[in-house]
């Protein structure tokens, strides 16, 4: 009789037991999945910065010889 009141008294504990590594297991890919965003939105935010730099050294090169060329009056 105690034996089976000690199993009914165990038992909410073997089935948190049982939960705890699934638990783990969704927290971990919910982690890994996080992860991988934010090195997705680093690397879409690497592109765009490395774009606009590259529009406003087009720019200021555009900009700087159509004023030496206005300065030698070319144009």
């Amino acid at each position: 009789m105690l034996t089976l009141a000690a199993d009914a008294d165990l038992e909410p504990g073997r089935a948190r037991d049982a939960r705890e590594p699934e638990s783990l297991h969704l927290a971990s890919r919910h982690v890994r999945w996080l992860r991988d965003q934010g090195v997705k939105a680093h690397a879409c935010f690497s592109l765009a910065g490395e774009e606009l730099l590259q529009l406003a050294q087009f720019e200021m090169t555009r900009r700087m010889t159509r004023m030496i060329l206005k300065r030698d009056e070319w144009i």
